[in-house]
């Protein structure tokens, strides 16, 4: 993942999955090389070496956690979790789940018959 890819113009839903995917993969292999720079460095003889260690042996180096915590940040907060769409989405969600409570706490013949038998199971 390199500095230029967070200022990608990420069109829709797919783009972004595309992207993430390439991103994860890249951040896996870095955990690998990483890894085995680590275990080569520090000569363990095998697993009992690796388990009594106090080295943190898999990891992400800095700057590739840098560049995906960038990442993450403009696309993911600010695009899908702040964009207007889903805000506007979410608060008609909200409602029609409060009004659906409040329809089913006022009457509750409103309630589907199935859900009221499994509820008399309980």
């Amino acid at each position: 993942m390199r500095e230029e890819d967070t200022n990608l113009k990420l069109e829709n839903i797919d783009d972004f999955l595309f992207f993430r995917r390439k991103a994860i993969t890249v951040l896996i292999v870095n955990c690998i090389q990483t890894a085995k720079k680590t275990l080569e460095e520090n000569a363990f003889a095998g697993v009992s070496d690796v388990l009594s260690s106090n080295k943190r042996i898999i990891y992400v180096e800095r700057e590739m956690k840098e560049l995906w915590d960038t990442f993450y940040k403009k696309w993911m907060i600010n695009y899908f979790f702040e964009h207007e769409r889903v805000v506007s989405c979410s608060y008609k969600a909200e409602n029609i789940i409060t009004q659906l409570f409040n329809a089913y706490f006022g009457d509750i013949r409103l309630v589907p018959i199935k859900i009221v038998e499994e509820r008399k199971k309980q």
